[in-house]
């Protein structure tokens, strides 16, 4: 990154009609970001990527001089949510529910990846797991393919580019639902004719 910012400084400062002009940066380092950059890619449902970095303009003009302070923050996220069931085949049906953010608001996918695992392999999911993906339009994606592997749990992960090319993953364990039986008995007396 500090190499794409010397670039977007250098080519700002070759802005010299508006007078001289210096553009410093500052990537954040602290407890989560390292040079500006923070992934948290792991396996709680939740995946982000982001960027942040606080810049210093300065324009020596020639009729006044500007000084301006600001930081930029780019931050993608995913949430991914799901269960499978069990097919008569065998399969399991996995349903998912992915969201897509850009500073906390709902945001579009350029392109999703999914991927599950099974014997500690990673498979990527493609037209042969019957991959079917709903847009909602509104930054939710509902996706659902078929996967024969025999453990009870289905490790997933999914690969993001939101609509600004940022790359974000999120991992998650997905389950079988517990089923519920009701306890209830049959309380109408059966007739016989």
């Amino acid at each position: 990154m500090p190499a794409n910012l010397n670039t977007f400084s250098q080519l700002v400062a070759s802005l010299h009609h508006l007078g001289t002009i210096s553009l410093n940066f500052t990537p954040l380092n602290d407890s989560a970001y390292d040079s500006g950059t923070y992934l948290s890619w792991n396996t709680s449902d939740i995946g982000v990527s982001s960027a942040y970095v606080n810049f210093t303009l300065r324009v020596y003009g020639v009729e006044e001089d500007i000084d301006a302070a600001f930081a930029v923050n780019v931050t993608t996220t995913i949430t991914i949510s799901g269960s499978y069931a069990t097919l008569l085949s065998g399969e399991k049906q996995v349903n998912l529910t992915c969201r897509v953010y850009n500073e906390d608001e709902p945001a579009l996918a350029k392109n999703m990846t999914f991927f599950y695992e099974n014997s500690g392999n990673w498979t990527q999911v493609d037209a042969s797991n019957n991959l079917f993906i709903t847009d909602q339009g509104n930054g939710t994606y509902l996706v659902s393919f078929t996967v024969d592997i025999p453990s009870g749990t289905v490790p997933v992960s999914v690969h993001v580019y939101d609509s600004r090319d940022v790359f974000v993953l999120a991992n998650t364990p997905v389950q079988e639902p517990k089923r519920k039986f009701s306890s209830r008995l049959n309380t109408h007396p059966v007739t016989s004719k």
